[in-house]
């Protein structure tokens, strides 16, 4: 990424805000802080653009420039309305933006990936050296957002359509798209370093405006330092306790972008709510709520469940303490969640007949929890009660305030990442991470407000001891999840020049086959490079993401792809059948290691077209007939 395609990301990234920003003056809609008002904005926009983006690719416009329509629609908009003497536009700064918190914590954060994962940073950079798998699989599904638009083709798996929360990389495929840069720079660089901004302002603004609303104000001019201080233990005392940095999901958070969107949204939820922007009902309202349950669903699934609940609870808290004006609002509130919750869980989420059931009690995450695993404690009862103290630790505060509607709103939360997270079969931790960061928030301003200061004071620091965080991931360092010498093979220029091959002598909707699955000796990580890369779709490529294990056909191209041989006529009529265009042999990843040694002597098999070759692999053209041609 050189020094304009930044200069083009930052332009549009500030162009949208503003535009989403005018838009919400328009409607006459403002959530009494501009750092929530400008993110809403610019989330609103994005939308509007992806459900373009969708209907058109359903109606065959499969130009990925259709996606930009939104954005050139609302700028013109903002253009004209802003320079509009009879409009009056004014920003909202009745909480001032603390910009050295916001900054500390976005520093602090960033900092621990540089500390642990600069070398990573700079191999995305240059395409180079040892990428993790994830990496490679997330920039692949943006590729294919550019090159096929919609409906999302899975590229490691000819003929199958992507079932997955794809908002981020939606966003990435724009950003590469119109900064001419490639696609994992965009997702894991630009993207990452944005939702690590837009998260530590969101979380500095969240206390700001808990503590000012509520009238509570420290006292002095160290107030900006107690707020930076609160969001900093916002995030990070569930990780450092006990040392554990190493946890699996710090480690997502920096590599996969998500990870931090899902955070925001949730803290964009819960402000609304706890903004009274909701003091008054109107269609308007109803519908920007429905959009950023769209966009959240669209982010990670998993947020869909939490959010009804935090609502529900606050429909819950107003039933019991019978204010009846309330009670029809958030009733109408958590109508419109459920629609459109449900809406967008069919259209984009179906689960497909032979996968399994997604609930099922699953203890996996309990045998994670540093504790538990130390100290190898086999009782489920006693590792379900460990477990629930360390999802719990200082939150307990929140018992202490039931009387207010923000802590049924977070609890609930709690609760239900609490309850998921043992009854989903896979990802619990996408239910139990974000519960417990909104709650630590939440926590904190109650544990800085209270009088109890003996009592929370003994309890905090015993709870404390409890609050690592359930997934420890024993062993395993950040650094060594980041670079992974010892177990990713690594990239590079002739490896890439394989994949280029590809991409700029094939048509996109060409189909090539590769028997080179692995991306590490031991056969642990899947080979996404190839596909992602390229840009193309394969016969079967890697098969641990997307749900592919389960398809009709999989063993059949898993086994075709173990035993495949250049001599196997059988073989070559399959890939014919098949319509498959190219034959990539890599030196590495091959189920049979010795595969690359046997054929690269081999230039004119009886049935393949040898067309392209270099150190690290082979690329043969599937003929038409039995008689090869001299290459």
């Amino acid at each position: 990424m050189n020094l304009t395609s930044l200069l083009i990301l930052i332009l549009f990234t500030v162009i949208t805000a503003f535009s989403g920003r005018v838009l919400l003056d328009v409607l006459r809609i403002n959530y009494k802080n501009e750092i929530l008002n400008f993110l809403i904005g610019f989330l609103l926009i994005e939308s509007f653009s992806l459900i373009v983006f969708i209907i058109l690719g359903l109606l065959g416009y499969k130009n990925f420039l259709f996606a930009f329509i939104p954005n050139i629609l609302f700028v013109l908009i903002s253009v004209f309305y802003f320079f509009n003497k009879n409009n009056s536009f004014s920003f909202n700064f009745q909480y001032p933006i603390l910009w050295k918190a916001s900054l500390f914590l976005f520093l602090t954060i960033t900092g621990l990936y540089f500390l642990n994962g600069s070398e990573l940073f700079f191999n995305v950079l240059n395409s180079s050296g040892v990428i993790y798998q994830d990496i490679i699989y997330h920039g692949g599904i943006s590729q294919s957002i550019i090159n096929f638009g919609y409906p999302v083709y899975d590229l490691q798996f000819k003929g199958k359509l992507l079932s997955y929360h794809f908002f981020t990389h939606f966003l990435a495929a724009k950003i590469s798209y119109i900064s001419f840069s490639n696609v994992f720079i965009s997702y894991h660089i630009f993207l990452n370093l944005l939702g690590i901004l837009v998260y530590s302002f969101l979380s500095i603004s969240f206390f700001q405006i808990v503590f000012y609303s509520s009238g509570y104000k420290f006292k002095g001019k160290y107030h900006e330092i107690i707020i930076a201080l609160s969001g900093f233990c916002a995030f990070w005392c569930t990780f450092w306790i006990g040392g554990f940095l190493n946890n699996s999901f710090i480690s997502a958070f920096y590599l996969s972008s998500s990870f931090q969107w899902q955070l925001i949204m949730m803290l964009v939820f819960f402000l609304i709510a706890f903004n009274n922007a909701f003091s008054k009902i109107s269609l308007k309202h109803m519908i920007v709520l429905a959009m950023l349950l769209f966009t959240a669903t669209l982010i990670k699934v998993s947020s869909l469940p939490l959010i009804i609940s935090g609502f529900g609870a606050v429909l819950l808290y107003n039933l019991i303490f019978l204010d009846k004006r309330k009670i029809q609002i958030w009733t109408q509130l958590l109508l419109i969640l459920i629609v459109t919750g449900v809406i967008s869980f069919i259209s984009f989420f179906q689960v497909g007949a032979s996968q399994s059931s997604t609930l099922e009690f699953n203890i996996d995450l309990l045998k994670l929890t540093p504790i538990i695993a130390f100290f190898k404690i086999n009782s489920l009862i006693l590792s379900i009660l460990i477990y629930l103290i360390s999802v719990v630790s200082f939150r307990f505060i929140l018992i202490y305030k039931l009387k207010k509607s923000e802590t049924w709103f977070v609890g609930s939360i709690l609760l239900s990442g609490l309850v998921l997270s043992l009854l989903v079969k896979d990802n619990q931790v996408y239910f139990i991470f974000p519960a417990i960061i909104l709650s630590s928030h939440l926590a904190i301003t109650y544990l800085l407000k209270t009088n109890l200061k003996k009592l929370i004071l003994l309890l905090f620091l015993f709870f404390l001891f409890f609050s690592f965080y359930p997934i420890g991931g024993l062993g395993v360092t950040l650094k060594d999840k980041f670079e992974k010498k010892s177990h990713y093979y690594e990239l590079n220029a002739k490896r890439l020049e394989l994949y280029s091959w590809l991409r700029n002598n094939s048509n996109k909707n060409e189909v090539f086959f590769t028997t080179s699955h692995y991306a590490s000796p031991d056969m642990m990580a899947d080979n996404y490079a190839p596909a992602a890369f390229s840009g193309r779709k394969t016969f079967l490529g890697g098969f641990r993401f997307g749900g592919i294990e389960y398809e009709d056909d999989f063993h059949k191209r898993l086994e075709l792809t173990k035993n495949f041989s250049l001599d196997d006529k059988k073989v070559w009529n399959l890939l014919r059948k098949e319509n498959i265009k190219y034959v990539l042999i890599e030196k590495i990843g091959n189920f049979d290691k010795l595969l690359y040694d046997k054929v690269k002597n081999d230039i004119n098999p009886a049935h393949y077209r040898l067309v392209f070759k270099n150190t690290q692999g082979l690329i043969f053209q599937v003929v038409e007939s039995n008689n090869s041609k001299k290459n």
